[in-house]
């Protein structure tokens, strides 16, 4: 399986790599495997001890084998199998959600901007954040086509994404972000907006993999130590357009200016509960104002 992984990466490269091949272009199947049964795997137990049905696997999130679970071949197995159709899947989803970007909403922008020369804000969610962005990159082609503004709403791709690349100074050596582009020809006209909390599991272990191959030792895998973070764990990273701030909540106001990247940390806890307490957490007062506030700086 490990093989025809590997098999499906190199057959969707393209014309241009971008983090995750540069990831696994090295890589043997045999190490692939290694790595996709890093992470800690719990057999499966009974519900409630009583004799009833086991559950289904769970794969955990430490860097060892819990010592008190009897972990075999097959257990290996259990937590190998649904890792590598996660692993696929994701790998499909993440190349063809920049094809649907460039040929899809970039050709849906370029006709609304025909017909009324209205304002376009581009918000994504997840991969739809790089859907978005590899849909103002296409914009960049001739003739091309400014938006007003865009939000990236925990977004999974690369935190190097906007990068100019790594410098002496940086703490991680990286090539140039794959959507730099989209900074440095200014393909949004106003400001660039993007949540991200540590509350975020789901993007801090969509690169594990990968960050486990390169021998990463980062003190949490995926955290902003890490070669194969992702900017809805850890906003924009590497970037001197960018400028952090705290995720207000709704009613407190921002100061946004045009050519920036507002990295919105939402990892705090207001109250009984954080402002952005999961990969989904997309639809709260907090972000309805974020977004609000955004479109109203580029009026």
């Amino acid at each position: 399986m490990a093989h025809t992984l590997l098999e499906l990466v190199r057959e969707l490269k393209g014309d241009e790599e971008n983090e995750l091949h540069t990831a696994l272009r090295e890589v043997t199947p045999a190490q692939l495997c290694d790595a996709l049964m890093a992470e800690m795997v719990v057999l499966a137990v009974p519900d409630g001890g009583d004799g009833g049905a086991p559950t289904i696997p769970q794969i955990g999130t430490g860097g060892q084998v819990d010592v008190g679970v009897g972990l075999g071949f097959f257990g290996k197995m259990f937590g190998f199998v649904p890792k590598f159709l996660n692993l696929t899947t994701f790998l499909l989803m993440f190349n063809r959600c920049g094809d649907v970007g460039a040929d899809g909403i970039n050709q849906t922008v370029r006709k609304l901007k025909e017909a009324a020369n209205t304002r376009v804000h581009l918000v994504g969610h997840s991969l739809g954040g790089r859907a978005v962005t590899a849909c103002a990159q296409a914009l960049l082609q001739e003739p091309a086509v400014q938006i007003d503004s865009m939000m990236l709403l925990q977004a999974a791709f690369s935190h190097f994404g906007l990068s100019a690349g790594a410098t002496p100074a940086s703490p991680i050596q990286h090539p140039r972000g794959h959507f730099r582009d989209v900074i440095e020809k200014k393909a949004v006209k106003g400001p660039i907006l993007a949540t991200h909390s540590e509350h975020d599991s789901v993007v801090a272990k969509a690169y594990t993999p990968m960050a486990v191959i390169s021998g990463n030792n980062a003190r949490a895998i995926g955290d902003h130590n890490s070669p194969f973070g992702g900017i809805g764990r850890n906003g924009v990273l590497d970037t001197r357009e960018t400028k952090q701030l705290e995720l207000n909540t709704a009613g407190v106001a921002y100061n946004f200016d045009a050519g920036w990247i507002y990295n919105l940390n939402g990892s705090r806890k207001t109250g009984d509960a954080f402002l952005i307490n999961s990969h989904g957490d997309v639809t709260s007062p907090a972000i309805t104002w974020a977004f609000a506030s955004l479109v109203a700086t580029t009026r």
